[in-house]
């Protein structure tokens, strides 16, 4: 993993440099040393952040002849970037999750939007969709957007306010705050707090499935390296197996168990043979 981070930071430097207009600093990762990582994912680029992803993928592929059939999927629920908003002629810098940088950016021209729009251009889950906009949202003057308020009477009395934990509703407005303001020239507008409730939110049988998945992909992997040992050398102490399966094995580090469990499961399946004599 530390290794991914590693190469990832030779790669942005060589990247800025060839395409100094471009301001993505992405990290690679491999899929097998970060298992669900994004698998939940269904958020859409706008336009701009798919050309500058697009100019990426055509530079890393050009890295390395290997790198021409690797597939780069883009896992915006991880990334942070800077956004600059000028409100009478004062500018200030929000920093924000990809995210809801994709529903900042539907302000850009429209001082409105309908909650329904936002969550059809963004492509984002509901409950990932309602966090996002509780942080941004409020009817302080310090908000970036407001949740307009409609007048609902119960009896006599008119409820000005949505209480606290209200869900959106499809045809809710939601509107950009032009008396937004912030001593600070720097706004954080994310918080520990709604990244531990968007952990929390997220579907749990789902990701169970993605790690059974993956689980029974790094099977078949491990399979398919004991077997070209074994083709190589025909007999081999069980130890010196699992050695030179660890060594071999570059995409994710196999556990111990897990290869014990796979070859009981080859010699089950007849492709491997114990040495009787050997006991």
């Amino acid at each position: 993993m530390l290794n991914d981070v590693s190469i990832s930071k030779d790669y942005q430097k060589k990247f800025s440099e060839k395409k100094p207009k471009n301001p993505l600093n992405p990290l690679i990762l491999t899929s097998g040393n970060w298992p669900a990582l994004g698998e939940n994912d269904s958020s859409k680029m706008p336009s701009l952040m798919e050309g500058y992803t697009k100019e990426f993928e055509a530079f890393y592929k050009g890295l390395d002849a290997a790198f021409s059939s690797r597939i780069l999927k883009w896992i915006l629920a991880e990334g942070k970037m800077e956004m600059v908003v000028t409100l009478k002629g004062t500018r200030t810098f929000l920093d924000v999750k990809t995210h809801q940088a994709l529903i900042l950016v539907l302000f850009e021209n429209e001082d409105s939007v309908t909650y329904a729009r936002i969550a059809d251009s963004t492509g984002l889950k509901d409950h990932v969709l309602n966090e996002y906009l509780k942080m941004l949202c409020s009817h302080a003057s310090s908000s970036i957007l407001l949740r307009d308020k409609p007048i609902v009477r119960f009896e006599t009395f008119p409820i000005l306010n949505f209480p606290k934990d209200e869900p959106f509703t499809a045809h809710e407005t939601i509107s950009f705050n032009k008396e937004f303001k912030s001593t600070q020239k720097k706004v954080i507008l994310y918080s520990a707090k709604m990244n531990k409730a968007l952990k929390e939110k997220q579907d749990v049988p789902e990701n169970d499935k993605v790690m059974k998945e993956l689980e029974q992909e790094r099977g078949f992997q491990v399979d398919a390296l004991a077997v070209r040992v074994m083709k190589h050398r025909k007999a081999l102490k069980f130890n010196s197996l699992i050695e030179e399966v660890i060594k071999m094995c570059t995409i994710f580090q196999p556990q111990v168990s897990l290869i014990k469990k796979r070859v009981e499961t080859l010699i089950e399946k007849s492709y491997f043979m114990r040495d009787e004599s050997d006991k």
